[in-house]
């Protein structure tokens, strides 16, 4: 994680090749972060265009320094502008995260390329199962979780991209943790999970 010195003095100077580049090496990380707390692919393309408008405006209006992480301020950006789309759009995004047999309207899935569709079927239904479980998890518990064991982020990171304490952050992950092994204790009632 993190760019090279000169090509982030080149961004902040206020090349839009620099700009561009930079978007495109980080658009799929903030993609499934703004995801994982919308799930709703129309409101993760408002969010990404939003979040990526507030960074642009940063680096124009000169409020990024050099020596700060970008790559984790337009992380946080893009954050920002999912949980402002997540607030107006509450009501329906409770609605559509309750009903996992719409596997559509969440978002694609990739369930493989060819193969039977009983083995694709399958896979989409432990797919759907996951989220499901993970829903259960408070949301600032289960961003973390996903950030830290799925986007592979470091504590440090998610603590400067969630604008928390690295404490918290720890906190956070070991609760999550805690809350999934009980829910999947209950889930298929095993003591070894």
């Amino acid at each position: 994680m993190g760019f090279e010195p000169k090509f982030v003095e080149k961004l902040l100077s206020g090349s839009f090749w620099y700009f561009e580049r930079f978007v495109k090496y980080t658009q799929t990380k903030a993609y499934r972060i703004s995801y994982n707390i919308l799930r709703d692919k129309v409101m993760v393309d408002e969010a990404m265009q939003e979040g990526t408008i507030k960074f642009y405006n940063a680096i124009k209006e000169r409020r990024l320094d050099k020596n700060k992480n970008v790559e984790l301020y337009f992380y946080s950006c893009i954050r920002s502008a999912s949980i402002d789309i997540y607030r107006k759009n509450k009501l329906y995004l409770e609605k559509s995260f309750t009903s996992l047999e719409n596997e559509g309207e969440g978002g694609d899935f990739d369930v493989g390329k060819g193969g039977d569709f009983l083995t694709n079927y399958e896979k989409l239904a432990k797919i759907q199962n996951l989220w499901g479980l993970l829903e259960k998890i408070p949301t600032k518990l289960r961003e973390v979780l996903l950030m830290i064991e799925y986007e592979g982020m470091s504590a440090e990171e998610v603590a400067q991209v969630t604008s928390s304490n690295i404490n918290t952050v720890r906190w956070r992950l070991f609760r999550a943790k805690e809350l999934l092994r009980n829910i999947l204790k209950t889930q298929y009632s095993s003591k070894e999970v």
